[in-house]
């Protein structure tokens, strides 16, 4: 019988790609792909500060693709997750630099020695 998730947050959307989960019952499960390899690992919490290092995921796959990109659905599937019930939160915002350079043009670079500094 699949595991059904009842809440998902994305927290990386590459290298490694990730998601905090949670079952109907509560388990928090750590959802993680990088390099072709997924995992499932229950843990106490989302706070990783508190996770036990000896816990052993309990789903765990190498698709043999060595790839860094997945969908939650795909990632679902091959779990072998239920996510029928599931209500998936908006990713995780990743704050922008606060130097004043976010969202400004990036000064070409050229050969020309009048453009150095």
């Amino acid at each position: 019988m699949a595991i059904r998730i009842s809440r998902v947050v994305q927290t990386t959307c590459c290298v490694p790609v990730q998601w905090d989960a949670w079952t109907d019952e509560g388990q928090y499960l750590y959802l993680r792909y990088r390099q072709g390899v997924g995992s499932v690992t229950p843990y106490p919490s989302n706070d990783y500060t508190t996770w036990d290092p000896t816990v052993e995921p309990i789903i765990a796959w190498n698709d043999g693709t060595g790839g860094y990109d997945i969908t939650l659905e795909g990632f679902a599937a091959t779990a072998g997750l239920d996510l029928s019930a599931a209500i998936t939160d908006p990713p995780v915002p990743i704050k922008p630099p606060d130097d004043g350079s976010y969202g400004q043009p990036v000064p070409a670079i050229t050969s020309d020695a009048t453009n150095q500094a």
